[in-house]
């Protein structure tokens, strides 16, 4: 019992870090709402990297798997698309900020076309779930044709979606800390 407090106090010695993480990410949050054009570029070279890294992810994820999977010459068709794309923005940085929002729709449509193949297919084989992931696929197929059809609005929706995550995880990790500062308290309690 006694090695089981000692470790629940010196977890707790530093309950302070989430906060000051907590209220890093809530400064974060509120300075990409009100610089949203550098937040924006920020966004831009972030996406450029990591489109380049799922391409290549999605290719070793193909080829690895071309034994099991049946559609696996779709999932290399598009590990190339993501990889040539993330290789083109990462190179024409300027052009990024412009194609973002339509980058970001494309991604958004490959997605849920085969979440849409993929639901049926696991309707076919009796999988519990597929209505669901049908449901959600049908949903990231309408949100990509917003994005394509209004790419001042996605713009906003990239910056907006990245401080509201910024600022909630922010609280959040202020509430884990507050309720790390009591359990600390109740521990130093109980060991009185």
């Amino acid at each position: 019992m006694t090695s089981t407090i000692d470790k629940f106090k010196s977890t707790l010695k530093h309950w302070y870090v989430p906060l000051i993480i907590g209220i890093l990410l809530i400064l974060l949050g509120i300075i990409s709402i009100m610089t949203p054009l550098a937040t924006y570029v920020a966004i831009s070279m972030f996406i450029s990297v990591a489109f380049l890294f799922t391409g290549i992810l999605q290719i070793v994820f193909a080829v690895s798997n071309r034994n099991d999977i049946d559609g696996w010459g779709w999932q290399l068709a598009a590990g190339i698309i993501y990889t040539l794309l993330g290789l083109y923005i990462v190179i024409n940085p300027a052009i990024t900020m412009v194609t973002l929002p339509f980058v970001i729709a494309f991604f958004t449509f490959i997605q849920a076309i085969f979440g849409i193949a993929t639901a049926i297919e696991f309707q076919q084989i009796k999988l519990k779930g597929w209505g669901w992931m049908l449901f959600w696929a049908i949903l990231g197929l309408i949100f990509s044709l917003i994005l394509i059809f209004n790419p001042v609005f996605s713009s906003l929706y990239i910056v907006f979606m990245l401080s509201a995550a910024l600022i909630f995880s922010g609280v959040t990790s202020i509430s884990m800390a507050l309720h790390l500062k009591k359990v600390r308290t109740k521990v130093r309690d109980f060991m009185s």
